[in-house]
């Protein structure tokens, strides 16, 4: 990721706040069982801002599934791991929609530094799952 200038974290919290997301992943992982990877995503039908996002912070863009011949051609940007940890250390100041999910997963990325080893412990394993509900939770549409 290139040094952004305050204009453009300010920027890049409002396009993620406004058209972006926050998600926390769940996968099976050969070694610890399951794992939890911090992920940012944007869809949007510019491709210009596709490209400036992945110049400007990395991770990689795609074209998104069009469910009709009506709708616009779209695409998505998404980043994970350290590279997203590091994006929203940077934006977090300016967030205000997403700012609680911002925390929730720097919070689980810090922990994750703290908790790396082979095999997680239960508890652990538990802590990380009320974690990934909670952004369910937070990022759940509608009421």
């Amino acid at each position: 990721m290139n040094k952004l200038t305050e204009t453009e974290k300010a920027y890049i919290a409002g396009i993620i706040d406004g058209e972006g997301n926050i998600s926390l992943i769940k996968r099976k992982d050969i070694i610890r069982s399951i794992d939890y990877k911090i992920e940012i995503g944007l869809s949007n039908t510019s491709i210009d801002l596709m490209i400036y996002m992945e110049e400007r912070l990395g991770g990689s863009v795609c074209n998104k599934k069009r469910y009709s011949v009506r709708h616009k051609k779209c695409y998505q940007w998404k980043i994970s791991r350290n590279k997203a940890y590091n994006l929203l250390k940077s934006i977090h100041p300016f967030l205000v929609i997403k700012k609680e999910q911002a925390k929730l997963a720097m919070e689980l990325h810090n922990r994750k530094g703290k908790h790396n080893t082979k095999k997680l412990t239960n508890i652990e394993l538990e802590y990380r799952e009320k974690m990934y509900w909670q952004m369910k939770k937070l990022n759940k549409r509608g009421k």
